[in-house]
């Protein structure tokens, strides 16, 4: 779940997916106060699985839609259409709304890696 897009920002994966192995999302413009400096660093937690994989609610890649003005005269439509995944069935996104997609019962913890990636974004 991109929790970004629940702000003001209006953050975004990019649909449809490039290739089975990219997935892209924009960032809204943004600048610190009193900061003048023209890089920063962007921190994610990713989960990777296979491509073959099916999309559901452990497995995905959801952003949050801003409700029109009709969608927030209707809650229940809101709660329904407010988060919307890259690819599958839209209600494995609703475990989004509650901010705990929960864990799968039958994985092995990895051991947490990092490494340093860096790649150029694009505008």
């Amino acid at each position: 779940c991109l929790v970004d897009g629940l702000t003001d920002a209006s953050s975004a994966f990019k649909v449809p997916r490039p290739g089975p192995d990219t997935l892209q999302f924009t960032v809204d413009v943004f600048h610190f106060a009193n900061d003048s400096r023209n890089m920063i660093y962007i921190t994610c937690h990713l989960k990777v699985t296979l491509a073959e994989q099916d999309p559901d609610e452990l497995n995905k890649a959801c952003s949050f839609s801003k409700p029109s003005n009709r969608q927030q005269k209707s809650k229940l439509l809101l709660f329904h259409l407010s988060w919307f995944p890259v690819e599958g069935p839209a209600d494995i996104c609703q475990c989004c709304n509650k901010g705990d997609c929960g864990t799968p019962s039958h994985s092995r913890r990895q051991p947490h890696v990092v490494s340093q990636w860096s790649r150029s974004a694009s505008q």
